[in-house]
């Protein structure tokens, strides 16, 4: 594993983080669009507010890192905090 690994690694997890902060903030506003989402893409306008929120601040803290990495664990963190058991279907 290389370097470039490694930093996707650790970018991915930044992601993952924020991505779970995100999703429980998007619950409490969002609490009846969340509760009744079945699908992922019930969710992309509302998940969109909340990346472009987190993508400026991200940006900003995590220059050295590849920001597609951070989306990505970003997206994960997000998806996996509303829909806890989508990687079962």
């Amino acid at each position: 594993m290389g370097p470039d690994s490694n930093l996707h690694l650790k970018a991915y997890d930044i992601g993952i983080m924020f991505g779970c902060q995100a999703a429980k903030s998007a619950f409490h506003y969002y609490t009846e669009k969340i509760e009744s989402a079945e699908v992922e893409d019930d969710l992309l306008e509302t998940m969109s507010i909340f990346w472009s929120h987190d993508e400026l601040v991200l940006r900003a803290m995590f220059d050295a890192y590849p920001l597609p990495s951070i989306r990505e664990g970003w997206t994960e963190g997000f998806f996996n905090t509303i829909f806890p058991l989508r990687h079962m279907v």
